[in-house]
């Protein structure tokens, strides 16, 4: 329920400021954006709650654990669908001369390492291995791969602990640096292509796939389980 959702939002963003000082709390929570952004942030972490009932209780615990950047600007989109959360965070961290977003889905749990071990791949989009919600589960990382008549289908990668080069990904726990900030707010400026867009198979995958065909890098670290 709304009202419920927006509690659960007032209660993890008292609760963050507790353990981390330094730390912003913006909470859109009608769509629209506030707080003071004039000073630049090491770090925007978005967690859309609208369409999932709230913050699970584990992905609250494995956030509190979680080792972030003092200057964290946390941002929990509530009461909007996922597309415009997504294209709201994106635009604040645009805003916030934020190096990195981080993207978390707020039904994920991790461990207190899983950003520095995000952080330290050398890619424009990271992210750790995570899989469907229906059976049978599979990666939701996958590898472009081309057929006859200038198709092409996407295959879910095989984890093996080691780093993946991927063509898209969801976005359960996904770090996008500046450079893939700035190209996408500037498509939409430029080409009113919004960043993330409703499409058949997610817009998560869109999403990445066009920074692909863009030039940016991906990867996957499949030792990382989210």
């Amino acid at each position: 329920q709304p009202a419920y959702t927006r509690g659960v939002a007032q209660h993890v963003g008292e609760a963050l400021h507790r353990p981390r000082a330094a730390q912003v709390q913006i909470q859109p929570g009608d769509g629209k954006h506030g707080g003071d952004l004039r000073q630049k942030a090491d770090l925007l972490v978005s967690m859309p709650a609208g369409t999932r009932g709230g913050i699970h209780p584990r992905t609250f615990q494995s956030y509190i654990r979680l080792k972030l950047p003092d200057k964290t600007i946390f941002n929990m989109p509530c009461d909007v669908p996922t597309v415009s959360a997504r294209n709201t965070s994106l635009q604040i961290a645009h805003e916030a001369g934020a190096k990195a977003l981080l993207f978390i889905d707020s039904d994920m749990e991790f461990l207190g390492d899983s950003y520095r071990r995000l952080s330290a791949l050398n890619a424009d989009i990271c992210c750790g291995l995570f899989f469907t919600r229906s059976a049978p589960s599979s990666p939701t990382v996958m590898v472009r791969q081309e057929e006859d008549g200038g198709q092409f289908s996407l295959r879910s990668i095989v984890p093996d602990g080691k780093v993946h080069d991927i063509d898209a990904c969801g976005m359960a726990f996904t770090l996008i640096r500046r450079k893939v900030i700035e190209w996408a707010m500037k498509e939409s400026v430029e080409k009113g292509i919004p960043p993330f867009r409703h499409v058949v198979f997610g817009e998560d995958l869109d999403f990445v796939m066009r920074a692909r065909k863009a030039g940016f890098t991906a990867k996957c670290d499949t030792s990382l389980l989210i």
